[in-house]
């Protein structure tokens, strides 16, 4: 049960990484189509067949040039250069053309973009196109003493009319007779019949998702779910090498050695180079995959030798070979950090609404299209490639293998090359060992062939290197719930001859004079050394009082120090010796330093209260005299007016009581009336104000009998 489980899960985590690649891929490989489809309506093909019938460089640079963007998949190229060669196209020419064209093409370039990044998007066609001028111009070099032919001889037209016609009848074959677009085979560089602008924009799509699509279905779908397979089954860094430069040249000879007898479409072999690098293998290593694997198989190198002759065919294979290895060791120096992080993200990435819905819909679309062209039957053009060309292996093989066998030899050899070698860099020195059993060593700088593993085992020791190590507080670990703290027990703290604690730091330099003593005994010479240096400072701080220490010893500390560590590493014969010992520390602990700064913190707060209570002291009384100032002149001045409304008060009054004085029935009664009208309901006055009376007469009541009189003079 616990086996079917497994298995389920494994089966799970291929189908959903196959997903994952046909999702990220899609969106490319339609862009792709769309764009093959525009340059076979629009590229003139009769100016790639006029323009390779050039002689020299000039005819090389065109085919190059030309032939990198043509939307032709690496099975239609072989006929396509076969029908240029019969049409006049020179060796040099139809090399370069061989290579470019399945080696690049916009689809390939697309893909690249959307899970290699921008960088190996301009980077593969780029060395492509030196790759394709390489082999052309060796082609050239090869040929020079020919004479050049107008027309071809009897025999090379015959080969090359059996060579289109047996590639063209496979096809033919596979494709079945359901719709016409199926046999664009049979004429692969003629140029489109389309007139009109509406007819061109038909035929983008009608040929770009319909012969070209067809050609690259069946690969495409291989690729992405080898692809798939491989993220879902191999570990990560599977496939490192190292970072050596061997371990990376024989990265890229393993790639060469898988890719060139194998037949790989340019479309497939970019999501594989993807899930290649996510899985450790270097960048530079994939690009000898992509260049190499799209230019070459056994069937291509053995139809260049019919078609070109088989010294232009070694020559065609080596210069692919060497030029996919100079750019990849350049790829891997300048920029495989920055290509290894785009593929990772590409293929892992989590996208936005947007872009999630568009990928989606393209996933969908891409996967209606290949079925419509499986329901098509174009898997069984790929299916007749295959046969043919192991058929064509095995007699390549069997014409060959004299040749192979010695390629293959020497090709084993160079690849364990690391096995039954011993290579010491400048500056180290190098041991060799058989069965565990040292039979060589202090071997210098150089080249030495040893018994490969695990007869032989081998140690290499950087030797001429200065080394140092730091001896700090950073090195004892003391920690309370969980939290590290500087504590009197830190080994990095030394006791004074008073008594005293110290905190000190050191530097030592070293430099190893025997390798076999360094690497056998002890595992751990760098924390050797620092306990040798710690027990040295012990023995040496012990001796001197702290006040000494921090004045007029300090120098001298330091120079007992670096001796007596000096002769303690010499006696034991470790393998290296000390050059020098600093002590570029030296203080009271952190914690004793904490403490003074508590103290003088303390100190400054309390300076600083009692300022500041000064300060308040010194406010508030100069508040409080302003205060009484205040209210002393507020009571002179209540004084002055309380005095003056009491002499106003009593100067109304006099007169009041002189009038009282002679009239005090009156003036009673007037007084009396006067504090009614004020607390009492007014009562109602009467004017008697003719001109016959002598003043002015108030009758308070009419039914009064006195009456109020008063009389105004003149």
């Amino acid at each position: 049960m616990e086996f079917i489980l497994a298995l389920y899960d494994i089966m799970v985590s291929i189908f959903t990484e196959i997903i994952g690649i046909f999702y990220q891929s899609s969106i490319f490989i339609l862009f792709g189509l769309l764009f093959s489809g525009i340059m076979h309506e629009f590229i003139p093909m009769k100016l790639i067949t006029k323009n390779l019938g050039q002689n020299g460089i000039k005819g090389i640079f065109w085919a190059t040039l030309l032939g990198a963007p043509l939307p032709l998949c690496s099975c239609s190229v072989l006929p396509a250069a076969a029908t240029l060669r019969k049409k006049g196209a020179s060796k040099p020419a139809t090399a370069s053309f061989i290579v470019s064209v399945p080696e690049t093409g916009v689809d390939s370039v697309i893909v690249s973009y959307g899970l290699l990044g921008p960088v190996m998007a301009i980077y593969r066609p780029f060395a492509a196109i030196i790759s394709a001028i390489a082999a052309g111009l060796a082609c050239a070099f090869l040929t020079r003493d020919e004479k050049e032919q107008v027309a071809l001889s009897k025999e090379e037209q015959k080969k090359l009319d059996e060579l289109s016609e047996h590639h063209h009848h496979d096809h033919h074959d596979g494709h079945g007779h359901d719709h016409d677009h199926h046999h664009h085979h049979h004429d692969d560089l003629a140029d489109s019949k389309n007139e009109t602008l509406k007819e061109k924009g038909k035929g983008i799509f009608k040929y770009g998702f319909g012969p070209m699509l067809d050609d690259i279905a069946f690969w495409v779908v291989v690729g992405l779910v080898i692809t798939g397979i491989m993220l879902a089954l191999v570990p990560d860094n599977f496939f490192s090498f190292g970072d050596s430069f061997l371990a990376v040249l024989l990265s890229m000879l393993i790639m060469v050695l898988i890719s060139v007898p194998l037949y790989t479409c340019a479309s497939m072999s970019t999501p594989v180079a993807a899930g290649l690098i996510v899985s450790g293998l270097s960048p530079g290593a994939a690009l000898v995959y992509l260049l190499t694997g799209p230019a070459t198989s056994i069937a291509t190198i053995n139809i260049v030798g019919k078609m070109l002759g088989y010294r232009v065919m070694w020559a065609y294979l080596s210069s692919i070979i060497i030029v996919a290895i100079i750019f990849g060791i350049t790829l891997d120096y300048f920029a495989a950090d920055i290509i290894r992080s785009e593929a990772t993200i590409a293929l892992n990435s989590v996208d936005s609404p947007f872009w999630f819905v568009l990928k989606t819909a393209s996933t969908i679309v891409f996967v209606g299209l290949i079925l419509v062209s499986f329901w098509r039957k174009s898997y069984r053009a790929p299916l007749n490639d295959l046969k043919k060309q192991a058929a064509i292996a095995g007699r390549f093989l069997k014409t060959h293998q004299k040749n192979l066998t010695t390629a293959l030899a020497a090709i084993f050899i160079i690849a364990l090359y690391p096995f039954y070698t011993l290579q010491v860099p400048p500056g180290s020195q190098g041991m060799i060992m058989r069965f565990g059993e040292v039979v060589d060593k202090d071997l210098s700088a150089g080249l030495y062939f040893r018994l490969p593993s695990p007869i032989t085992e081998t140690v290499v020791v950087e030797s001429s290197t200065v080394r140092q190590i730091s001896i700090d507080e950073s090195l004892g670990n003391f920690t309370v719930s969980g939290q590290r703290v500087n504590s009197y027990e830190n080994s990095n703290t030394y006791l004074t001859a008073d008594e005293n604690v110290l905190l000190i730091k050191s530097v030592i330099t070293y430099e190893i004079d025997d390798i076999y003593n360094y690497h056998f005994y002890s595992e751990q010479n760098d924390n050797l050394l620092m306990d040798l240096a710690r027990q040295v400072l012990v023995s040496v701080s012990i001796q001197l009082p702290i006040d000494q220490v921090f004045t007029t010893e300090r120098g001298n500390l330091e120079s007992r120090f670096r001796e007596a560590l000096k002769l303690k590493v010499k006696s034991l014969e470790q393998g290296f010796n000390v050059l020098d010992a600093r002590l570029v520390y030296v203080h009271a602990p952190n914690r004793v330093h904490d403490a003074f700064r508590d103290v003088a913190s303390a100190l400054e707060d309390l300076q600083r209260e009692l300022f500041l209570a000064d300060g308040d002291a010194i406010s508030m009384l100069n508040e409080a005299k302003g205060n009484s100032e205040t209210i002393k002149a507020n009571a002179r001045i209540s004084a002055v007016n309380n005095v003056a409304s009491a002499k106003g008060e009593a100067a109304g009054f006099k007169p009041l009581a002189d009038v009282h004085q002679e009239y005090p029935y009156l003036t009673e009664k007037r007084l009396q009336l006067e504090a009614q009208e004020k607390s009492l309901v007014l009562p109602t006055l009467y004017l008697n104000g003719l001109r016959n009376s002598q003043g002015l007469d108030l009758w308070l009541d009419p039914n009064a009998e006195d009456v109020v009189r008063f009389k105004f003079k003149d």
